[in-house]
């Protein structure tokens, strides 16, 4: 996506207010997706800095992650309490200031405490991103300014790894966290002259138990990933008996949290009413097959080109380059095609291409120039899939439940994160050393055929409102 094609499209779609308010909220998107790719860069150097080991400088980002996470599912709640923009500030508030503690940290525990703080306020900025727009553009605009406010996602792991490897060159990890508060500090002006204070009189009380279950519920699933590194690390299948009960638990903790949600109804801690628009569902349900694939991707690519192929670390990071290419281009038509196509059509030709490209590199190995073209049609192909299945989310979906689909929608996607790349770790630990490969690009396949169940959805959708 150009620059000159995201002015025109800014200039031609959004009077002057949208403009800002898109400028503002990609200002504030950047803080955590900078914030995320970097940090896995500086783990050596804050494990020798801080005197500490691997394991006790791993619940830096185990940490972060968790409190995102669990920000995530009381972001519905805080927004109708005290309103989106107010809701907005204080998350920015929170990821500046604790970035600044976290750079002057020098000890383990005062990091700990200061990036749990910054995990808050990027789960606020996570679901505060979408639920602005909604609020700014309205639903018929929303897929034009998801396509530009979602650029920074897609170039943040492209550059992310580049800036934090030149701030290690030139000072310590602690830059990585300085670099945060100028970008805060641009984003907080912005918003506070920009966005529109609300009137937020919502009077229903924090859902307590909601709180507690969705916290057990993240938690199963975080100790779930650090059985299977353990079970992965040591190849010992005796120790799958601790993976296979933390899932069973974790199955347990997150069906009685549907069903708690579902008894309270408006009362709840995140509302499922969204759920009960079909569009919507079919999306969500879409946005988490797509998100499932995709980071299952990050991490099963790098492995087969580094462990299997034998490309050097260069070549690996050009190769996952050119999947963010591929994405940039790809949602550069998105608003385009949506005007003169059914949902469902777009849908099933970026999962064509995202299937195709998945199965190519099964048999392309290690030939750089095919390698390069492959990762340039995945990227193409899930990059649309992943922002039409966000964007078509609220397509159906009234103003007033934005909150909660956003809540939805983001929690799909972390979910997908999350569970994609445990998949790839298991099945690559355990497949023969002569499939490795092939068994694990073979898994982002099944992966992304699982999508033809929600696509199939969404062309229901379409035909009943014709």
């Amino acid at each position: 996506m150009s620059k000159e094609y995201v002015m025109t499209t800014i200039q031609q779609l959004f009077h002057s207010h949208q403009k800002w308010v898109i400028a503002t909220v990609i200002f504030g998107a950047l803080l955590p997706l900078i914030d995320t790719t970097a940090i896995n860069l500086a783990v050596p150097a804050m494990q020798q800095g801080l005197h500490s080991d691997v394991t006790s400088i791993k619940w830096v980002i185990i940490g972060y992650s968790l409190f995102a996470v669990m920000t995530v599912a009381l972001c519905a709640w805080l927004t109708r309490k005290v309103g989106a923009t107010q809701l907005w500030l204080t998350g920015l508030l929170l990821f500046t200031v604790s970035s600044a503690l976290c750079a002057n940290a020098a000890s383990l525990d005062i990091i700990l405490v200061a990036r749990a703080l910054q995990g808050v306020g990027a789960g606020i900025l996570m679901v505060g991103m979408q639920t602005l727009l909604v609020k700014a553009v309205g639903r018929e605009q929303l897929k034009q300014a998801m396509a530009i406010v979602a650029m920074p996602a897609v170039i943040a792991p492209m550059l992310g790894p580049v800036l934090a490897g030149y701030l290690l060159s030139v000072g310590d990890w602690s830059w990585l966290f300085w670099i945060n508060v100028p970008i805060g500090g641009v984003a907080l002006v912005l918003s506070f002259f920009v966005l529109p204070r609300e009137h937020a009189d919502d009077e229903t009380r924090l859902d307590v138990l909601g709180v507690l279950l969705v916290s057990v519920g993240v938690g199963s699933i975080l100790y779930l990933a650090v059985c299977l590194d353990d079970v992965s690390s040591t190849g010992h299948a005796q120790q799958w008996s601790m993976p296979v009960l933390t899932t069973m638990c974790s199955f347990f903790v997150w069906g009685w949290v549907k069903r708690h949600f579902a008894t309270l109804g408006d009362n709840a801690l995140i509302r499922l009413a969204p759920l009960s628009i079909p569009s919507c569902r079919a999306s969500l349900v879409l946005l988490f097959l797509a998100s499932l694939a995709f980071y299952g991707g990050l991490l099963a690519i790098p492995l087969v080109c580094h462990e299997s192929w034998q490309l050097t670390s260069m070549q690996t990071g050009l190769m996952l380059g050119m999947h963010g290419v591929g994405t940039l281009m790809s949602r550069r038509y998105l608003a385009k095609w949506c005007v003169h196509y059914p949902v469902s059509r777009i849908a099933t030709i970026a999962l064509f291409i995202g299937v195709t490209a998945s199965l190519a590199l099964v048999f392309v190995g290690s030939s750089l120039i095919a390698l390069a073209m492959t990762m340039l049609m995945r990227g193409a192909g899930l990059g649309l899939l992943t922002l039409l299945a966000m964007s078509h989310t609220f397509n159906d979906t009234p103003q007033f439940m934005a909150p909660d689909a956003s809540v939805l929608s983001r929690l799909g996607t972390l979910a997908g994160a999350t569970i994609g790349p445990m998949i790839i770790m298991v099945v690559y630990q355990w497949a023969p050393d002569d499939y490795q490969a092939a068994w694990t690009l073979s898994m982002l396949v099944v992966m992304l055929l699982g999508a033809i169940g929600p696509i199939l959805q969404l062309a229901q959708t379409e035909d009943a409102t014709c």
